[in-house]
């Protein structure tokens, strides 16, 4: 992303991702996701919380995984 001039918020978790949207949410177009994100919360479980609190954004779930992991979040 940053190859193509997009400016890049990084975080390593979902739980250190929701107090950076709190803060620049306002600020952001999208938020890029793995689906598993290993423990804690998963990517699928922070697309439905930023959806809900920022309708605005756009979520991108991404996964080396199989396609039964993202289970309901195709529907949305």
């Amino acid at each position: 992303l940053t190859s193509l001039r997009c400016a890049v918020q990084s975080a390593s978790t979902a739980e250190e991702a929701l107090p950076l949207l709190e803060r620049e949410a306002e600020a952001l177009d999208m938020v890029v996701s793995d689906v598993a994100l290993g423990a804690g919360i998963r990517g699928t479980d922070l697309a439905t919380m930023v959806s809900a609190r920022w309708p605005r954004l756009g979520v991108v779930l991404m996964s080396g995984f199989a396609e039964e992991l993202l289970g309901d979040a195709t529907a949305q």
